[in-house]
């Protein structure tokens, strides 16, 4: 019975997938070096998420994209273009965000290099003093 069934194990585009994988773990290796220079950070008080990624990498011209995922809602997910300022900073709104769980990832490249990051951060209203 075995023999006359066919398993399908490989996706069709298997190569395809794998260079993309590969793309990833090349691209977090990458960012693995910048360990303390990349970071996003919440402002309750402000309602703000701010990207810091290396200066040298805004002298550089990096370009790249900033998603935010919410997991229990897709259709709030949103994509913002990378635009830092010279110190390597971007500020977003975080006022339209809903209150809870959000994945910020990052994806940026300098010349040839391209970088990924990702971390959770949990918007939220400030807690009352």
């Amino acid at each position: 019975m075995s023999t006359r069934n066919t398993v399908e194990l490989v996706s069709p585009d298997y190569y395809s997938q794998e260079l993309q994988f590969q793309d990833q773990i090349d691209r977090c290796e990458h960012t693995a070096a910048l360990r303390g220079q990349v970071q996003v950070a919440y402002d309750a008080a402000h309602r703000a998420l701010t990207l810091a990624l290396p200066a040298a990498h805004a002298a550089a011209h990096a370009t790249g994209e900033i998603q935010l995922y919410r997991p229990s809602a897709a259709g709030l997910d949103r994509r913002v273009a990378l635009n830092l300022d010279t110190q390597g900073h971007q500020s977003l709104d975080a006022r339209t965000l809903s209150d809870g769980l959000w994945r910020v990832r990052v994806t940026w490249r300098v010349g040839e290099e391209d970088f990924a990051f990702d971390e959770k951060v949990i918007i939220g209203q400030p807690k009352p003093s």
